[in-house]
């Protein structure tokens, strides 16, 4: 009897695979730039495609072409053109360029940019395929990178102070002191032209009279504050910033500053800065694949980047098919980094892996031990929830224990070792713990130099410790925890 063809299941549509496998094979409908780009040193470049049925997939590319290249990234797929003359409307005015002229711009800024550290918006990841490949088949165009022949740093207006000095540091490290220049963002002239900008201001100001109010009620009145707000859908915003304000102000009220500051002390020299450097995320160090020798190609190399930053920072449109691919790619057991994306790929999709069913074919590899410590202390967390342990008997495993004699880290082990540090403190729901965790990781990003990722990676933390003061404070109401 003749076997049946096994039918291959459709894969659901995704806007981003088709923008990576197929945007490029669409033809260019036009290319357009703000005037007095090069005056300005920034260039808003829209990239439009058109689609058979006369709809437009583009490209919007924010470049800083005086010092940090491509600052913001984004696409809109299959827009009709009433849709996008809309959109063109944002700009004051633009004008037409040649794609050729567009693209040159964008790689140039990235070339020059890159010199002095500075990578592309991590979104550029996905919009750069709208452009053609950066090869020789592109004429090349001359493009003017710098400001008198040095780097030239505008703080732009939603730049933090954090964010300032870690580009100033870099220039520092790269150009060296005195070869570059940065000219400050004068935000209350901006302020007057611009209607937004003096909406933004005056929600500032309520915000800060509001933390005014809350401060001056009792703890029993705030609490009762924090019940009062539901998340409605058209003020979910306003009020999950307002919540967070009581947040912090339950908590600076029930916790010590000295411990606190004890605690960031403890959790700082535990963590260990300066044990080893982190490299780019494109790097792989020879030591990633531990003391296995391995062969590995520059394309293979490329694949492995992309399925460990999917992991790291998992994309939700994309999630299930991303999970396909690193199971894929895990499959074929034949170096132990393949074994770890195996695990980590296995622990997002179930959720509930037991540490005495792991069963690794190279144990000792660094990433298969901290993620067997990892599983280990996620259930540890289960069942100590709603116990308190003092930051004094926490026994915190250093960085240095899961990877000994390194002289650099790649950026997906530091993230791995971090979630792990962070389970370590959320086993304990000491508030001074809590609240110096959130310090710790505030004062890491202003202090140090970090990698895209990485830095991206502590910001989700700190969203989640947002979110764990809010869910602490549901559980006092609730009578979960007690003070």
């Amino acid at each position: 009897m003749a076997k049946k063809n096994k039918s291959t299941k459709q894969q659901p549509f995704s806007e981003k695979r088709y923008i990576r496998e197929k945007a490029r094979l669409l033809p260019i409908y036009e290319c357009r730039i703000n005037p007095n780009w090069q005056d300005q040193g920034i260039a808003h470049i829209v990239v439009a495609r058109r689609h058979v049925n006369g709809n437009v997939t583009y490209g919007n590319y924010l470049v800083d072409i005086f010092c940090l290249g491509v600052k913001d990234a984004y696409y809109f797929f299959n827009d009709d053109i009433d849709g996008y003359e809309d959109f063109l409307e944002i700009f004051e005015s633009s004008e037409k360029i040649s794609y050729e002229l567009a693209h040159n711009i964008i790689f140039a800024s990235i070339e020059f940019a890159e010199e002095f550290g500075f990578k592309p918006h991590p979104d550029f990841s996905l919009a750069k395929y709208i452009l053609e490949e950066d090869t020789a088949d592109v004429p090349l165009i001359e493009i003017e990178c710098g400001k008198d022949g040095v780097p030239f740093y505008f703080v732009g207006p939603n730049e933090s102070p954090a964010r300032q000095k870690q580009i100033i540091k870099k220039l520092e490290q790269t150009a060296g002191v005195g070869n570059f220049q940065v000219v400050l963002f004068d935000e209350d002239e901006e302020e007057d032209e611009d209607d937004f900008e003096n909406e933004k201001t005056e929600w500032i100001k309520h915000l800060n009279n509001y933390r005014g109010s809350i401060a001056e009620l009792e703890t029993d009145e705030l609490v009762e504050k924090f019940k009062s707000f539901e998340l409605e859908e058209e003020d979910s915003f306003e009020s999950f910033i307002i919540m967070n304000i009581i947040a912090a102000e339950f908590f600076e009220r029930q916790t010590d500053e000295s411990i606190v500051n004890q605690c960031v002390d403890k959790i700082s020299q535990s963590f260990d800065y300066d044990y080893a450097e982190t490299t780019e995320w494109n790097e792989l160090p020879d030591s990633f694949f531990g003391d296995k020798s391995v062969s590995i190609t520059n394309a293979e190399k490329e694949k492995l980047c992309n399925i460990l930053k999917e992991l790291t920072l998992p994309d939700d449109e994309d999630f299930k098919s991303n999970l396909k691919a690193a199971e894929k790619y895990a499959k074929d057991l034949d170096m132990p980094i393949k074994e770890a994306v195996k695990w980590k790929a296995a622990f997002y999709k179930n959720g509930n892996i037991k540490s005495k069913k792991l069963k690794f074919k190279y144990p000792e590899f660094q990433l298969n031990k901290l993620f067997t410590s990892f599983i280990e202390e996620f259930e540890k967390l289960k069942k100590t929830a709603g116990s308190v342990t003092t930051i004094d008997k926490l026994e915190i495993i250093p960085l240095s224990h899961f990877f000994p004699d390194r002289d650099d880290l790649h950026p997906y082990e530091f993230c791995e070792y971090l979630n792990f540090f962070s389970n370590q403190l959320l086993s304990t729901v000491d508030l001074n713990v809590i609240e110096a965790y959130e310090i710790f990781l505030r004062n890491y990003i202003n202090d140090y130099d970090l990698e895209e990722t990485v830095y991206t990676f502590i910001i989700k933390m700190l969203e989640i410790q947002a979110m764990l003061k809010l869910s602490y404070i549901s559980d006092f109401i609730e009578g979960k925890v007690k003070l």
